[in-house]
């Protein structure tokens, strides 16, 4: 008697709760399938509904920023196909993958199989030049967070970055699906390269924009009340210049894009203010003011020998190139040589670093310097090392260390190519030149 009480009792419960939970289902006269499946078409077709494809922006966080053009549902599939600025190729070949919008937590825009988005992933550093695993720490899965007018924001659901789709036009996308962005950015590395050293006049304040192509970043450097200001930013190439979402801040402006016009740029600020750039020969203030104000010093990485080094400058360069690549287990990832500089102690340190799949392995030297205005002239003394890491690969800076103790030298720019490197000339040696990146 008391279990058949218990089984009815049960059986009361059970309906009880079916008859909630379907009451509950029905609260918005769908089920929550249903609504699932209708919010995901909803996502789907905001990304289907741009006629002539998307101009798409998309961070890394640790190799600046990176241009695409991306057509979503190709012949009516789940199909996306884009080019992008990653290199030659991607900014001319077209390349066509799988992708889904997806309902996990949040509307959720995932893209299935490889394409250029995954090349920035790609774990192994000979590819990007990214960390070993984790790449340039981009993403391929994004959550929508808003859309407003013509433009859709996602956020990355690994690494947080930011992609931006704005609807293009038909101008752009036949530009963007027949050779015209690889035209555009050619064009945008020649006006650089043209102007040599490019500035803009702001509140009676020249400034000078440094763009660093090789890391997708853009300085602008001014000198305001006799202090050093630099702002520095990533950018992407566009059909029409620069794109630097979260703005150079200069003065009470913030830039936000380098529009190219003809064969001139204009600093475009976040109210619409129209700013010329101009080339110059000369930047606007001295290189040996800015190290370790401006710049921290200057950096060259394996395997380069950068343009302006001498046959004689490019042999202290090589011989730890050549050596470090054996004092360690292959697969080495990371080889460079930096020179910093602190001012306040009045002391330069060469560093020779490298990176195999299991840690870091710096060499640091240390040195006094003294530095004669009217010559221009770096002396190094009081030479000491500390060295523990790496036991071997200091030696292979002994040519190096050789010419610094032995001879002064000068520092200048050497603009090529539309960049600007650091320049060491020796002065008791003056076949031997280096140029370096400045950072």
């Amino acid at each position: 008697m008391i279990m058949r009480n218990l089984y009815k009792f049960l059986f009361v419960i059970l309906i009880l709760t079916t008859s909630c939970k379907r009451e509950l289902d029905l609260t918005f006269g769908t089920t929550p399938d249903e609504r699932m499946n209708a919010l995901q078409k909803e996502y789907k077709q905001e990304l289907v509904s741009a006629e002539y494809g998307w101009k798409v922006l998309n961070e890394t966080y640790s190799k600046g920023n990176y241009g695409y053009y991306m057509d979503f549902d190709v012949n009516g599939k789940d199909r996306v196909r884009m080019v992008s600025d990653i290199n030659t190729n991607s900014s001319t070949q077209l390349q066509e993958s799988a992708y889904r919008v997806k309902i996990v937590n949040a509307p959720m825009l995932s893209f299935e199989t490889y394409n250029y988005l995954h090349l920035l992933n790609d774990p192994n550093p000979g590819v990007m030049g990214g960390t070993a695993g984790r790449g340039l720490q981009a993403d391929i899965e994004f959550d929508f967070k808003r859309s407003n007018g013509d433009t859709v924001f996602l956020k990355g659901r690994k690494n947080g970055t930011q992609m931006i789709l704005v609807k293009a036009t038909k101008e752009e996308q036949e530009l963007y699906l027949n050779g015209g962005y690889l035209a555009a950015i050619n064009k945008v590395k020649q006006i650089f390269a043209n102007n040599m050293v490019s500035t803009f006049e702001l509140n009676d304040v020249t400034y000078q924009i440094v763009p660093v192509v090789s890391n997708k970043r853009i300085q602008v450097i001014g000198k305001v009340n006799n202090k050093i200001q630099i702002t520095d930013q990533a950018f992407s190439f566009a059909i029409d210049g620069l794109e630097i979402p979260r703005g150079l801040k200069v003065g009470n402006k913030l830039i936000n894009k380098l529009l190219m016009l003809g064969d001139k740029f204009y600093a475009i600020t976040q109210s619409g203010e129209k700013i010329a750039v101009n080339g110059t020969s000369t930047p606007p203030i001295p290189i040996n003011e800015m190290m370790g104000v401006g710049y921290k010093g200057l950096i060259i990485n394996y395997p380069n020998i950068n343009l302006g080094t001498s046959t004689a400058g490019a042999a202290l360069i090589q011989r730890f190139w050549t050596h470090g690549t054996v004092v360690t287990n292959p697969p080495y990832f990371n080889i460079f040589m930096k020179i910093d500089w602190d001012t306040y102690n009045k002391k330069i340190k060469l560093t020779g670093n490298i990176t195999n799949m299991y840690s870091d392995y710096p060499s640091i030297i240390t040195y006094d310097y003294t530095f004669d205005p009217a010559t221009g002239y770096y002396k190094l003394s009081n030479r000491s090392l500390y060295d523990q890491y790496n036991v071997r690969a200091w030696r292979y800076l002994d040519q190096m260390e050789n010419f610094f103790l032995n001879s002064q030298f000068k520092l200048d720019y050497h603009v090529e190519g539309g960049n600007i490197y650091g320049k060491i000339t020796g002065v008791e040696r003056p076949d031997v030149a280096m140029t370096f990146v400045l950072y």
